[in-house]
């Protein structure tokens, strides 16, 4: 991956941060510190990326349990359908990123991974409108 894909998917990054707004706006104060985590360290990966470093297991740590959380509360929403379908496509970009990644076609990898990110994040606007 090269410094121009990498600044792609750092600012794709960013997604999380209206997600952040978006929940505090919305006055759901509970839900606002998790996508501020997920923007911090992402954006801390991002501006740097090494595989294997803490940075990245740092943030993808911080992905999973973020998501966790999210598909377990938002069974208990009226808008976890929507909040479900949009979080599966945002999910399914992420293998098919890594497919695009193997076979050494970086752009494609990085356009996947960043439709990752702003997919999910609009699936927590979804979320986050209850």
């Amino acid at each position: 991956m090269n410094s121009d894909q990498a600044l792609v998917l750092w600012r794709s990054s960013w997604s999380s941060g209206i997600s952040c707004v978006y929940a505090l706006y919305q006055n759901k104060l509970y839900w606002a510190p998790i996508p501020a985590l997920v923007l911090l360290t992402s954006l801390n990966y991002w501006k740097n990326p090494r595989n294997g470093s803490w940075e990245q297991r740092l943030d993808i740590s911080c992905v999973g349990i973020a998501l966790i959380h999210h598909l377990t509360v938002a069974y208990y929403t009226k808008m976890y359908i929507p909040y479900y379908m949009l979080i599966s496509i945002a999910s399914s970009c992420f293998p098919i990123s890594y497919y695009y990644y193997f076979k050494n076609d970086m752009w494609t990898s990085t356009y996947y991974h960043c439709a990752l990110h702003v997919i999910a994040n609009i699936a927590n606007l979804v979320l986050y409108s209850t």
